[in-house]
């Protein structure tokens, strides 16, 4: 059995994007997604933020489009992860990568993020 390829994830913001970067984007969601790309785009937009996942050559391989929300639930500050667009090549699904984004709120985009007992996927 191969070994599994390596995934490395970029966190974003959805605004520093370049046209590359959503050429690529588009590249691999119009191979899963039957939309027009113009309206993909507007969508993409709506979020903050953007999860890119690439293997070691660079290609892109999926993405995942979010924001978080800090929440108290059973008296415990917990993340919300709230995903819109998450595209994934069928080589690379199974591995949890949209939990393993490991965002931080976009306020504090510099604390540490959150462990993962304490993030909530929706």
């Amino acid at each position: 059995m191969r070994p599994k390829e390596r995934v490395e994830i970029s966190l974003r913001r959805v605004s520093s994007l370049t046209v590359s970067e959503l050429d690529d984007i588009w590249a691999v969601t119009s191979r899963y997604i039957d939309t027009d790309r113009s309206l993909f785009e507007t969508r993409l937009r709506a979020l903050p933020q953007v999860g890119l996942w690439q293997v070691r050559d660079g290609s892109l391989v999926g993405l995942v489009n979010f924001d978080v929300y800090p929440v108290t639930w059973e008296g415990r500050v917990v993340t919300i992860i709230f995903t819109s667009s998450v595209v994934i090549d069928e080589r690379f699904r199974g591995r949890h990568l949209v939990l393993r984004n490991r965002p931080a709120h976009p306020v504090a985009d510099q604390a540490a993020p959150p462990p993962a007992s304490r993030v909530l996927a929706f």
